[in-house]
């Protein structure tokens, strides 16, 4: 399955609505590896590059730079600031989260 607004190259206003709460929803609910390869790897990879052919299976050959690469590499470092911005109120809600959550693997002994 593919989001339909990632391929949506001229619409850069939502391709940063989406990369902005993808880092802040990341960084809030995975565990922090997951986070870092997410925020760090995973969603770069995504906006910058695309099958050549959608039916075919992911390689080398088959992988191209989307059209807008650079207007999307500047919506990844945008997304990024903004985190950076707004990293305590991440930390905190994090942080809320946790505690609020009850996890049974948590609680055994």
């Amino acid at each position: 399955y593919k989001g339909v607004t990632i391929n949506r190259d001229a619409e850069l206003k939502r391709n940063y609505a989406r990369m902005k709460n993808d880092i802040i929803f990341s960084a809030i609910n995975l565990k922090i590896p997951y986070a870092i390869l997410r925020i760090f790897f995973y969603l770069p990879i995504v906006m910058i590059l695309k099958k050549r052919n959608e039916k075919g299976k992911i390689s080398i050959t088959n992988i191209v730079f989307r059209d807008k690469t650079f207007a999307n590499l500047g919506i990844i470092f945008k997304g990024y600031y903004n985190a950076l911005k707004n990293f305590n109120v991440i930390y905190k809600k994090r942080i809320e989260r946790n505690k609020n959550t009850k996890i049974w693997y948590r609680y055994e002994k």
